[in-house]
């Protein structure tokens, strides 16, 4: 069984910032809701002239996962499956792979995937997901504090 200071350390439980922010989104989302119910039907229609959001396609191609590709997984802090990230799930060994992991030194890694995350993937405001469904749509809400 998995101890309460193991789950918290595998960020299995939410940080308390995140549940701090969490709390204070939903208060000051219900007081304007509350105050302005009015303000709520409106935006609830779409008028005729308004386009809907259609999600930008993906810019870059997933390459298929082998059953030879290394993962780097292990269970030191940064390098552990977490709540919202499993680095050993096929599409993020695959993107590794794509970026160079074990083929470049640590910090080019590094380098390769923090360029990748700013120049491919669009942030969009949507519930959280795993990464795999990140990765799968092109865009996101990457929170991690």
């Amino acid at each position: 069984m998995v101890s309460l200071r193991e789950m918290k350390d595998r960020e299995y439980i939410p940080h308390g910032t995140y549940l701090k922010l969490l709390i204070g989104g939903a208060l000051s989302l219900s007081k304007v809701l509350f105050s302005n119910p009015s303000d709520l039907r409106k935006l609830r229609t779409i008028q005729g002239s308004e386009e809907r959001y259609a999600r930008p396609k993906r810019p870059y191609e997933l390459s298929p996962y082998k059953e030879e590709m290394r993962c780097g997984a292990t269970d030191e802090k940064y390098l552990r499956p977490t709540l919202y990230c499993n680095p050993r799930a096929p599409e993020v060994v695959a993107l590794a792979h794509q970026l160079g992991a074990f083929q470049k030194t640590d910090y080019e890694f590094a380098k390769a995937a923090f360029e990748f995350v700013k120049e491919k993937l669009d942030l969009e405001i949507c519930g959280m997901d795993s990464v795999e469904e990140t990765i799968r749509r092109g865009t996101g809400t990457c929170f991690h504090l």
